[in-house]
């Protein structure tokens, strides 16, 4: 063999082992026809083909070449073993299928010409441009009319592979979901929340048996004695007494099953009602149901719609309705409970064609099913839509992008020239080619519902497991908890169950076994003595591994400073030309710009209104004088830029101050250790719209005698209204609406109306003009003092109005945008740094370690992260940054790490880095100068789209009342808007908040599906 054909070989075995089979075959098929007789070639072709009898025939040509080839051998027996009619292949013509009915394999094939029977790697079967010697198969012994109809013995063979493989997923599933759950009840039990409840039960039991029965006679001492040595000898029974693990063991067993005995069941939104008390088991089967109705029915139309009109968008790329379903693939990041807060405005608000949400009562299906199941389906079609929405858009963008590139391929050319229907090669050349990655992706979409419906059942009431989670969360019933926790767990178990046997069924190679699915020779099946060694073998290569990465580490930082400073300059070079590649993107300029923005106003707030600062003037007890100054803003007040928009402006909030000098205040001695203040309040009034409220603010400094107050308004048409006279202490407030004596002297009118009225106007309207209202403080110390503070509250306040605590929302907004980015920057970074450093020693070490990684990320998969994230944050931690932890922590052994795995494998058979090996470059040198930064490219768009995943992760937390309880956020306001009754026309309150994290999650989603086109070359076109 020469060089030449070592090169292909060698390239060859690089393109299997990266999964690309077409390469291999187009590679292998250049080189056979070179040299028909290359056993290697042969051997390698059998494991690129899809149809068994070419696997045979391509077998039998290596033996015709070498008849003592023990892999060949041992594969063709492995073959034919089961039937033994193919044995007789080696002298017999074999048969393709028909042409027009053949369907590209999940890796495609080359074509196959019907007259010749030639592979061919151009689909055209052009082979004008081929050398004279071809690589056939013997001619065809039936027409190609007749199809070639697989024996029974295959059939049932099929059958039986498909179910070994299903019972091997199951049971893998199943014990990931054990040590899924065992982790959860360990975490849970680590502060002792699980033996707490078994402990209550008993002690309750044991409380009712002392209060009944012989015990109910004896003296109380005795009987305490008795009921003490009974609590204990059913703790005992319990195994409450038991080991740590072991007892932990037993509470896994218990929550298999959820037989975590009672609970008692709490509805909460805004406050807590008592429910009625049921088993924990009968509690979450009772709401199941409810939950899978709901997100499977959605999930459902999901995946027919969103294929249906992706292959359409395929078929008409570059039309304006795909360039509008690309430009709104981001809605598909927000969470699908902020899309249902939209839908609600717009639907129940505004538009009033289906109800508000509201509580179901399930017991009405006991007498009026029929009403039931009406108010059921009208509660759904929001969430279902919401739903919908979250996902729809993502899903069709992706699996069009796909499909295109499927589109592009040389065997759907040739169908085109076979004069072949659209339809037929969308479902036959485009579609089931592309089927893998269209479940995956679904099924990666199914998994974050599952864990979004918590919060989206929340917001609509629906009578399903998320509200059940929320209440035991709120009302601290852990075993409630961890029972909707396993729900969850089995759910999303089920889901890659389905997953899995959806892909053996579209993809049968997934269920062969070893036939095919390794690109090394045969290999005999190793004792367990064998295996066993070869692990002991390989611990301390493990360990001594991990010495050289710190020991690498080391001999870093002793580089020299200028060698260091040269790679920087070289990084800062490699990301400046990146950025000026990033001009031939206006969307990736876009986000840039907002993020940069975002980043500045999060400077800004830093500096302009310190941490502590914020605190107090958010949270009502951190600081009396932030309280103060809250109760001189206006209540519910919108922001005073939507005045622009009107042509009837609102009136805007006036206050004037003696303090500030924004009033003339005068002092005048008018007897003996009596001084009289002055302080006119003047003020122009041109709204068509009365305020809502007036009220004075009284500061005075006295030692015995309190001061006295006479107030006169004075109207624009100069009437004076004596308002009355009144004694003041050290710090008092009038408010004008609640004064029933000013209340009667204006004839029973509010005094913020009566005081603007126009009394010529017979129905009240405000008499616009200059009003002055002269306050008059008489005291009678010398050294006393009185201020005084004058509001008229308007209906708008701010650039971003008030809440019904009437704090100002600027301060939530611009406070939470430092919060969201530093959570999603934070999050983000050291999940995506944490996997690409973990894949990076499973693929360089491979073996055990390799498994281990695999595994410990298949168990991670069964983990519900939110439900997870709000059961720690519960029991262990009120603080936004342990709730980080958590999810950070759960995020790295993710779809990420298999991503970044992918990656370094197809980086670890480069030829650079095979030529590094073989002049003995160490693995620090080669992990960290050859496979990382072969990476950088995957790694930046990974990190830039999980950045506003995680900012919806914390606002979700603050919108579900489960944040930092001091800290104001965009999600807090979000809560504090809707159990507050923002739907009654406050809708500023909840937009505002919603459209910054539409605006963060928009920037970033920008900038990441531009920086994965620039790096990915596929997509560009696509």
């Amino acid at each position: 063999m020469n060089h030449t054909a070592d090169d292909l070989i060698r390239q060859a075995i690089v393109s299997l082992k990266a999964g690309d089979r077409k390469t291999a075959q187009a590679i292998l098929i250049r080189l056979l026809e070179e040299d028909a007789h290359n056993e290697a070639a042969w051997y390698l072709l059998s494991y690129t083909l899809q149809e068994r009898d070419r696997k045979i025939y391509a077998l039998h040509r290596v033996l015709q070449i070498n008849p003592n080839n023990p892999d060949a051998i041992s594969r063709l027996s492995g073959l034919t073993e089961s039937e033994p009619e193919v044995a007789a292949v080696k002298s017999e013509p074999l048969s393709p299928p028909k042409a027009e009915d053949s369907h590209p394999p999940l890796g495609s094939t080359p074509a196959i010409s019907p007259q010749t029977s030639q592979i061919s790697p151009h689909p055209s079967g052009d082979s004008s441009h081929l050398p004279s010697e071809k690589v056939e198969f013997p001619h065809p012994s039936t027409p190609p009319s007749v199809d070639v109809v697989a024996p029974p013995s295959s059939r049932w063979r099929s059958i039986f592979s498909f179910s070994k493989y299903s019972i091997k997923k199951a049971l893998w599933l199943f014990a990931s979901v054990i040590v899924g759950v065992y982790i959860t009840i360990l975490i849970a039990n680590l502060g002792g929340y699980v033996d707490e409840f078994f402990k209550a039960d008993i002690a309750f039991a044991a409380g009712m048996a002392g209060r009944s029965g012989a015990l109910a006679e004896l003296p109380s001492d005795e009987r305490d004695a008795k009921i003490q040595e009974m609590i204990w000898n059913m703790e005992e029974a319990k195994g409450l007494h038991d080991p740590f693990l072991l007892r932990t063991f037993r509470w896994l067993i218990y929550g298999l099953t959820l037989n975590y005995g009672e609970a008692t069941l709490t509805r909460w939104m805004g406050g807590v009602m008592q429910g009625p008390t049921a088993s924990v088991q009968q509690l979450v089967l009772q709401r199941l149901p409810y939950t899978l109705v709901l997100v499977g029915l959605a999930n459902l139309f999901v995946f027919f719609i969103s294929v249906f009109i992706a292959l359409f968008l395929s078929r008409h790329y570059g039309s304006w309705l795909d360039r509008l379903s690309a430009g709104v693939a981001s809605l598909s990041s927000v969470p699908s409970w902020i899309l249902g807060i939209l839908l609600i405005i717009v639907l129940a608000g505004q538009l009033r064609i289906l109800p508000y949400p509201k509580v179901i009562d399930l017991e009405i299906i006991e007498y009026d099913r029929a009403a039931f199941y009406r108010l059921l389906l009208s509660q759904m079609i929001m969430p279902m839509t919401a739903i919908f929405l979250s996902v729809f858009f993502q899903g069709v963008y992706s699996w069009r992008t796909f499909f295109l590139i499927y589109a592009q391929e040389d065997y759907v050319d040739m169908a085109r020239a076979k004069g072949l229907s659209h339809r037929a090669i969308e479902r036959r050349y485009i579609l089931k080619p592309s089927l893998p990655f269209v479940i995956t992706s679904f099924a990666m979409m199914m998994v974050t519902v599952w864990e979004a419906s918590i919060a989206l059942e929340y917001l609509f009431h629906w009578p399903g497991i998320g509200p059940l989670f929320l209440s035991a969360a709120h009302s601290f019933n852990t075993s409630l908890m961890i029972a909707v926790v396993i729900i969850f767990a089995y759910l999303l178990a089920i889901t890659i169950f389905i997953l899995d046997l959806a892909y053996a069924v579209v993809d049968p190679r997934i269920r062969l076994g070893s036939d095919g699915q390794h690109i090394t020779a045969a290999q005999k099946k190793r004792s367990f003595g064998q295996k066993l060694s070869d692990f002991l073998l390989s611990v301390p290569e493990f360990f001594a591994g991990i010495r050289t990465w710190f020991s690498g580490l080391s001999a870093f930082l002793k580089v020299p400073l200028s060698f260091r400073l040269k790679s920087i300059r070289n990084g800062f070079a490699a990301l400046g030309s990146n950025f000026w590649e990033l001009r031939r993107y206006p969307s990736a300029i876009v986000g840039l710009l907002i993020i940069f923005i975002l980043v500045g106003v999060s400077i800004y707030t830093i500096i302009a209104i310190p941490y502590q600062r914020a605190i107090e003037l958010w949270t009502p007890h951190a600081s009396e004088g932030g309280e103060r100054i809250w109760e001189k803003y206006p209540q519910n007040a919108m922001p005073a830029w939507t005045n622009v928009f009107r042509k009837n402006k609102l009136p805007e909030t006036i206050h004037l101050s003696s303090k500030d000098g924004s009033v003339e205040k005068t002092s005048e001695v008018i007897g003996k250790n009596m001084t009289e203040f002055l302080m006119p309040f003047i003020f122009e009034y041109s709204s068509n719209q009365f305020p809502d409220e007036i009220s004075l603010f009284f500061e005075s400094t006295y030692d015995e005698k309190l001061p006295f107050i006479t107030l006169t308004w004075i109207t624009p048409d100069e009437r004076e209204i004596q308002l009355g006279s009144f004694s003041i202490n050290e710090s008092h407030i009038l408010r004008f609406a609640f004064d029933e004596t000013m209340k009667r002297k204006l004839g029973g009118v509010p005094p913020q109306i009566g005081l603007l009225a126009d009394p010529n106007s017979e129905e009240p309207v405000p008499l616009k003009g200059t009003y002055e209202l002269q306050v008059s403080a008489i005291v009678f110390e010398d050294g006393a003092n009185v201020d005084c503070d004058f509001v008229l509250y308007g209906r708008v306040y701010g650039i971003a109005g008030t809440d019904h605590l009437r704090r100002d929302l600027s301060i939530a907004l611009l406070w939470g945008t430092p919060v969201a980015l530093a959570f999603g920057f934070m999050a983000a970074i050291v999940a995506n740094l944490t996997a690409m450093i973990i894949s990076a020693v499973s693929v360089w070490y491979g073996g055990w370690v390799d498994n281990l990684i695999q595994r410990i990320t298949d168990v991670n998969i069964i983990l519900p992260t939110l439900p997870i994230a709000i059961m720690v944050y519960v029991m262990y931690s009120k603080t936004i940054w342990a709730v980080l932890g958590v999810v950070v922590l759960l995020s790295i052994f993710g779809s990420s790490i298999k991503n970044y795995r992918a990656a370094f494998l197809q980086a670890k058979e480069s030829a650079y880095v095979e030529g590094a090996i073989a002049y003995g470059a160490s693995g620090r040198r080669i992990v960290l100068l050859y496979l990382v930064p072969r990476i950088i490219p995957v790694l930046l768009p990974q990190l830039v789209i999980m950045v506003p995943g995680f900012v919806f992760y914390e606002a979700t937390l603050a919108f579900l009342g489960l944040s930092d309880p001091y800290l104001p956020t965009w999600g807090k306001v979000v809560y504090d808007a809707i159990t507050n009754g923002a739907y009654h026309g406050y809708y500023y309150w909840l937009l505002e908040p919603i459209a910054l994290l539409l605006i963060t999650g928009l920037a970033f989603a920008l900038l990441g599906f531009s920086l994965d086109r620039m790096v990915n070359p596929r997509l560009r076109d696509a």
